[in-house]
């Protein structure tokens, strides 16, 4: 019984159909194209060697292949029962590019001359004297005494053992003085 399902797993597996088409892919000098790309009807995808071989294997049978490479004109060539190697010459393909034309002025200076040209046209001292404001900003500062540290920040270089003070930091010292004094601190600003 272990040999007959072995035997039967066996033919299963060597009965199931595979298809096998064989080519080589060239140009109109018969030049082989090297890594042109070969798609079957149903996306089994291969690709020619260096000297522009393939071999496509696939199970379920396609009706064609189409043969595509970079700068040639793609071919759709339909798959026959009896033939096995495909021999297959792409043609180039000529594309129409469109005009470019290239200014010999430098089209940020052609934008800076126009701005210069209309620069009394736009002046917003000269055209918008509507164009103004007052501005009022007002400050109130008030804290705790306490609640500031008046010490004196500064950073220390050491240099061949010799100190250096660099960097004096004394406003939480000086803020601290002038809250003592008085309670509230307060600016005022306009502007126009």
């Amino acid at each position: 019984m272990k040999l007959f399902c072995l035997l039967t797993l066996f033919f299963t597996l060597t009965i199931q159909a595979q298809f096998q088409i064989n080519g080589i892919v060239t140009d109109s000098n018969n030049k082989p194209l090297p890594f042109a790309t070969i798609t079957t009807s149903d996306n089994h995808n291969t690709i020619t060697d260096v000297d522009g071989k393939f071999t496509l294997n696939y199970l379920v049978k396609a009706n064609h292949f189409l043969v595509s490479y970079i700068g040639f004109q793609s071919r759709t060539i339909e798959i026959l029962d009896q033939k096995k190697f495909y021999s297959i010459s792409l043609s180039q393909k000529t594309d129409d590019l469109k005009e470019v034309i290239i200014s010999n002025e430098n089209p940020a200076l052609t934008i800076i001359k126009k701005v210069i040209a209309n620069k009394d046209k736009n002046n917003p001292q000269k055209k918008l004297s509507s164009f103004q404001y007052k501005s009022y900003n007002k400050l109130i500062v008030t804290a705790n005494p306490d609640s500031i540290d008046g010490r004196i920040d500064s950073s220390a270089a050491y240099k061949d053992f010799d100190k250096k003070r660099i960097n004096i930091d004394s406003s939480d010292y000086k803020f601290k003085e002038i809250i003592s004094k008085q309670h509230l601190f307060q600016t005022e600003k306009i502007s126009q």
